[in-house]
Formats: C-alpha cells, structure tokens, sequence
C-alpha cells in the first residue's frame, strides 16, 4: 500500500522484453485511477469464533462389568451354564450283586442314564454358545 492506502498492483508487461538476456518482463508499477474524494474502504478482519467441541463422557460402569471387568453380559451367562455343567454329577456305577442278569439289566440302566447325561451336557453347553452370540 502506498501513502494514501492505495494498493499497489505490478504488472508484468513481457510482449516487448528481449527473452534472450532476461528470465521475465519488465515490472511496472500500477495504480488504478481513484475519483478525488474517494475514500478507500478496506474490509473489516473477519473473526471466527472457536469451535464449540462436544465430548461424551463414557458411561459409568456397571455392577456386572465392575465385578467381571469388560465380559459381555452372553460371555458370563456361558460361564454360568458352564459352572452349572461342571457341577453335574455324573451318574452312579451301578454294584455288582453277583447275578449275570441283574448285573446285566443294571450296566444297560447305567449306560442309559451316562447317555442321557452327556446328551443333556452337550445341550446346556450349545446353549451357551447359542446365548454368548445373542446377547452382547
């Protein structure tokens, strides 16, 4: 800007410059005609304000996550069954009484009720899973 807050514009004029002794054109300095009287007004700075950030606290722990830390509420009921299963007892051996056909029919008693237990522990323990998928 000049004195009088004229802004002072360079043009670069390189139709007559001789290309082969210079990199550019002449610089002339320029000054658009201003009417007498005329008050240049230059524009006010723009402010921007700071930018309002949001932040969401975490959620407060729960009473399972702050007994079981970060397990999902499927992955305790699994262990939950699993405990159960575990527990189980399997059933009883049956005696040996000495008579080939009561010892016989008791031994098929037996193995019937060892199939019925492990039968319904292969059910409790893909019920688990089933519920460690579902429930997050």
């Amino acid at each position: 800007m000049d004195e009088n807050n004229q802004p002072i514009v360079y043009v670069v004029d390189t139709r007559n410059a001789d290309h082969r002794t210079t990199q550019g054109g002449a610089v002339v300095p320029y000054r658009p005609p201003t009417p007498i009287g005329a008050r240049v007004v230059t524009p006010a700075p723009v402010y921007n304000p700071p930018r309002t950030v949001y932040v969401q606290q975490p959620a407060p722990y729960s009473t399972m996550q702050s007994w079981f830390g970060n397990v999902s509420k499927g992955e305790v009921l699994d262990l939950i069954i699993q405990g159960l299963v575990a527990l189980t007892p399997p059933p009883d051996a049956p005696n040996s009484t000495g008579d080939v056909a009561t010892d016989l029919g008791n031994l098929m008693l037996y193995q019937g009720a060892v199939t019925l237990y492990e039968k319904r522990d292969e059910q409790l323990r893909t019920l688990a899973y089933g519920l460690r998928k579902l429930v997050r």
